[in-house]
């Protein structure tokens, strides 16, 4: 960002006769004018929704409907300004996927298509016509989980036991976790203090590993160590038996028609070289 002490100034270095910010300025003030007074009347479109009377911004589909800091074409001559270019970039995408509630990808006809999931930002539909500000995380956390659930229940039945993070984590969260003023909750307030070894050394690396908290400073949460699944002493053919059968009852009737029809196929191809 650059200041300029003047819009004479500043045209000045962009080579623009100061003349033409002016009128820039003139329309931005007469379309927030026009909006005060008329604030649906505009004949170009609005984003997210409505009319609007600026014709910049309007005639490529995104109106513009608030104003702030407006001024008249005929002060920008003397008047101060901080300029910085602004690069478009993909902040958030909408998505293209639409779903249901449990998080199941949609057809045309609005029918779950078995097996297909999404969450996040390739799940669209989620937020209507316009995206609240700061819920992207929440969004896919919250169907990030119902997809999961949803998918396992569809892969495995009656099968499926329910689970949660502190099972899936070993026991949860072990060691306090501050709030901080300036993070919103974590263990910034006293990263930075005085001569405390750094949060991200080697002696936080293996309180991660180990499961434990150490003495070295800071406050931290630490995720205690998942607990090991048994060993499975059973012999190969036994366990890949156990595995065979567990799949064959998850057929259903397409997957047990292509199934046999493969055999079939296999059997002929067999024969045709005896």
């Amino acid at each position: 960002m650059k200041f300029y002490e003047t819009g004479a100034a500043l045209a000045a270095e962009k080579g623009v006769a100061v003349s033409v910010f002016g009128e820039t300025h003139d329309a931005h003030n007469q379309a927030a004018k026009k909006t005060e007074k008329d604030p649906e009347g505009g004949n170009l479109p609005a984003y997210p929704s409505g009319k609007s009377w600026h014709e910049a911004s309007g005639k490529t589909g995104p109106g513009k409907k608030f104003y702030h800091n407006i001024i008249p074409g005929s002060q920008v001559k003397t008047e101060p300004f901080y300029v910085a270019i602004i690069t478009p970039v993909i902040h958030y995408c909408m998505g293209d996927f639409e779903i249901d509630t449990d998080s199941a990808v949609v057809d045309a006809t609005g029918k779950a298509i078995p097996g297909l999931y999404a969450a996040g930002e390739v799940a669209g539909g989620v937020h209507g016509n316009n995206r609240l500000g700061g819920n992207s995380l929440l969004d896919c956390v919250v169907f990030g989980r119902v997809a999961g659930k949803a998918c396992a229940k569809y892969m495995l039945g009656d099968d499926m036991k329910d689970t949660g993070l502190i099972e899936l984590s070993g026991g949860g969260l072990s060691g306090a976790v501050e709030s901080s003023k300036n993070a919103g909750g974590s263990y910034e307030d006293s990263m930075n203090k005085g001569n405390k070894a750094p949060l991200l050394g080697a002696p936080q690396q293996v309180d991660l590993e180990a499961g434990q908290k150490t003495n070295s400073s800071g406050v931290k949460a630490i995720l205690a160590v998942p607990p090991h699944a048994p060993v499975n002493n059973e012999n190969l053919c036994l366990r890949a038996f156990h595995d065979c059968k567990w799949c064959l009852l998850k057929f259903d009737g397409v997957t047990w028609a292509l199934f046999i029809g493969t055999l079939v196929f296999l059997f002929l191809v067999f024969m045709s070289n005896q």
